[in-house]
């Protein structure tokens, strides 16, 4: 039966990502899992996972060979909070400003248009306000 190169290859990652897993404690895999997952309160969970996970690794627990893993993961989910977070406050902001009347998203969204064009062209084009009252840029 022929196998195609890339099947070979996802074959191939897939048996080194096993091989370096399965000799990994459950606790250490579950921090790592927990750490990608985009959702704040998940990568919370998975903080306190590794941060126990560094607890029984300083206290002799967990094998020495976990140490890089934790780290790692206890890096990743740290930078993932950030991210969500920054993302979550962005998104909330935004959803207040239009359910207040302060940003009308059509008109946001014709303006940057309007913007890009003017400068695709040279700002010799102008295009007409969408509605009284909005300047052009």
């Amino acid at each position: 039966m022929y196998r195609s190169a890339i099947e070979e290859e996802i074959r191939f990652r897939a048996s080194l990502v096993g091989a370096v897993l399965r000799g990994r404690d459950r606790g250490v895999f579950l921090g790592l899992l927990l750490s990608v997952v985009p959702i704040p309160p998940v990568a919370l969970v998975g903080i306190a996972v590794n941060l126990l996970n560094l607890r029984l690794l300083a206290s002799g627990r967990l094998p020495v060979t976990d140490r890089r893993l934790i780290r790692m993961s206890l890096a990743i989910s740290l930078v993932n909070l950030a991210v969500c977070t920054v993302v979550c406050i962005w998104l909330f902001t935004l959803a207040m400003r239009l359910q207040s009347g302060a940003l009308d998203m059509t008109s946001a969204f014709f303006d940057y248009v309007r913007y890009l064009l003017d400068r695709l062209f040279g700002g010799g084009m102008r295009l007409p306000a969408t509605r009284p009252g909005v300047e052009r840029i």
